[in-house]
């Protein structure tokens, strides 16, 4: 589906970013003022939900579906 590629673009994106300075952007906009692409919403134009821990090295990132809902069944997470 168009949110689960643009998520797995963004993961993707996300990684060159981590490679580069050792962990992840506190947030998408820090990867984008990075000069990365980052897509900050899904193909329902509601922004996605992106976390990363207290040590910059692990995140969540995801859309929150069809039913513009977080936290339900039909959340859609990038390819990892």
């Amino acid at each position: 589906n168009a949110s689960q590629q643009i998520l797995t673009q963004d993961a993707g994106a996300l990684e060159l970013y981590k490679q580069k300075y050792g962990q992840y952007p506190e947030t998408l906009e820090e990867a984008t003022n990075a000069g990365y692409t980052i897509f900050g919403s899904d193909h329902f134009l509601k922004p996605f939900y992106y976390e990363v821990s207290t040590n910059g090295q692990s995140y969540e990132l995801k859309s929150a579906g069809p039913d513009k809902e977080f936290g339900t069944e039909d959340d859609i997470f990038p390819n990892r």
